[in-house]
């Protein structure tokens, strides 16, 4: 029989990078482990980071100061309609 695999995939959408940052943080401290990381647009970036930086306490702390970074400075705010407005203004 194959050996399992656990492989965390992540999504793209903009400010739900955050999110998935926070389940992240869930999973590992459940003493849940991937073998692989995988994303799309955003996800991708998270999982990029935490590959480079070290799936465990140190990196995903980096990401997480990277996402409240990201929020500091209104990169990707939740209501795109008001930033589509603050644009036009």
């Amino acid at each position: 029989m194959p050996a399992r695999v656990l492989a965390f995939v992540m999504s793209g959408g903009g400010a739900r990078g955050a999110l998935e940052a926070g389940a992240l943080r869930a999973l590992l401290e459940a003493g849940i482990r991937p073998d692989m990381l995988v994303g799309t647009s955003i996800g991708a970036m998270n999982a990029a980071c935490l590959a480079l930086n070290g799936l465990d306490g140190t990196g995903l702390a980096g990401l997480e100061t990277a996402w409240r970074d990201a929020a500091a400075a209104d990169l990707l705010p939740a209501n795109y309609l008001w930033q589509t407005l603050r644009a036009l203004v």
